[in-house]
């Protein structure tokens, strides 16, 4: 049976640990980093120079380099020379938009007032991980060897817990224990977390249950939700064997959170929950063009009496709501695999 997992949006990918070893193009995370800082930053001193780029991608692109004040606040991971609550001074090379709004080059400082009009301005903190290239943090704070700035609160109070977790070296029940405790605190960074440490600690059906129902609480946040539920899908989608009941459950979970979805889920974004999670989840998910020429066609891993047996009533309300659903683009699909009769 092919078993294909739509693209879905990834919000901080925590990933395995690995060495100290950086090679370009592998994210840096908070767990394989080697520094993980909160800075200030202070703000914008003078413009330093400006010229035209001579070599590298950007040969030819006009610059600026600006000269900012910034502070260290804190180190959660690793150690830098700068010093906590002492001010210094760095240069952040800018590349303005070309000619008719062209790209501009990769950027640790985009949300910023450096380089976005109304970006987060001076006295603003914001966290970094970064690789093990330099322990100064005028060479390390550039996109080649960090992963951003995050002003996001809940994602640096993630990231703390996570750094907290591990530097214990907990098992992964003290972890389902937090992310229960914390539900409702909890944002999709950490959600990320908890499914790396399923991964590593190895997949059983009791750690896919728990994250079903820490997908289902009422009170988890949206980002933490879409983040449990990315990981369940692809857990159940690479499951060799595959695991019945708990795709059945899962598929009944995402009906119940899509039909009456909880104060956490905005409206905006409910049906984020069908397309892609719902449909993966039945087996309705569009196939690519080189599937269909191949006389592939999409086929529901369950039928709906497998889903729904000894519950007539959850069916009937499923039908019922999506009959009276006003998007087009998924209905069809879903509707006739809700009322085929075997």
């Amino acid at each position: 049976m092919l078993r294909v997992i739509a693209a879905m949006a990834v919000f901080a990918v925590m990933g395995t640990s690995r060495g100290a070893s950086f090679q370009w193009g592998m994210p840096i995370t908070p767990l394989n980093s080697a520094h993980v800082v909160t800075i200030r930053y202070d703000g914008r001193l003078r413009d330093r120079a400006a010229g035209v780029e001579t070599k590298g991608p950007f040969q030819g692109y006009p610059y600026k380099d600006l000269l900012i004040r910034v502070t260290l606040v804190e180190e959660l991971k690793g150690k830098v020379r700068q010093r906590i609550g002492v001010p210094f001074e760095m240069t952040v090379r800018e590349y303005p938009p070309q000619h008719g709004g062209g790209r501009r080059r990769a950027s640790l400082w985009l949300n910023s007032e450096l380089e976005r009009l109304g970006g987060w301005g001076p006295g603003t903190r914001v966290m970094a991980s970064c690789d093990d290239s330099s322990d100064d943090l005028t060479q390390l704070l550039v996109v080649a060897h960090c992963d951003g700035l995050f002003a996001d609160p809940i994602r640096m109070a993630d990231t703390r817990v996570i750094l907290d977790l591990e530097r214990r070296k907990t098992s992964l029940a003290t972890v389902f224990r937090a992310a229960r405790d914390q539900v409702a605190a909890r944002g999709g960074a950490f959600a990320e977390y908890v499914g790396s440490r399923v991964r590593r600690d190895g997949v059983t059906d009791a750690s896919v249950s728990e994250l079903i129902d820490l997908a289902a609480s009422p009170a988890v946040t949206w980002e933490a939700r879409n983040g449990y539920a990315m990981t369940i899908a692809n857990l159940l989608g690479e499951s060799s064997p595959p695991r019945p009941a708990l795709e059945t459950r899962w598929i009944r979970t995402l009906f119940r959170l899509a039909m009456s979805p909880p104060p956490t889920v905005p409206g905006a974004v409910s049906d984020n929950l069908v397309d892609p999670y719902l449909f993966n989840a039945i087996g309705l998910a569009p196939l690519p063009d080189a599937y269909l020429k191949l006389g592939y066609r999409p086929r529901p891993f369950h039928t709906v009496e497998e889903v729904f047996a000894g519950a007539p009533n959850e069916r009937a309300a499923a039908v019922d709501w999506v009959r009276n659903h006003p998007a087009a683009q998924w209905k069809k699909p879903l509707l006739d695999w809700l009322t085929t009769e075997q």
